[in-house]
């Protein structure tokens, strides 16, 4: 929430205000944002389908149900739980193209 209102701007710094606390002054109210935002931006940045690569996790429970899901490494697995058994985390319903 402080991240949000921080990207609406300046305006919304006294809603902010109000929400985290009186305590607070708005320096510190800003410090706090932008630490926020650094961490987003780190996540997607981490977070890259450039660093979609499969690799078989050791006893790793899958079901024997057949619904595909198309990898972010373009391979088509039959069920979510064996994408996850294959480190793929991210993927979308249906086989690939």
């Amino acid at each position: 929430m402080l991240f949000i209102l921080y990207i609406r701007g300046i305006k919304n710094i006294n809603v902010l205000y109000t929400i985290v606390g009186k305590h607070l002054n708005r320096v510190e109210i800003m410090k706090k944002g932008l630490v926020l935002m650094i961490t987003f931006a780190a996540l997607l940045i981490c977070c890259n389908k450039d660093d979609c690569e499969a690799k078989r996790k050791e006893n790793c429970p899958i079901t024997f149900e057949l619904n595909p899901v198309c990898g972010c490494d373009g391979v088509t697995y039959n069920s979510p739980s064996t994408a996850t058994c294959n480190s793929i985390s991210d993927y979308t319903m249906g086989a690939c193209k």
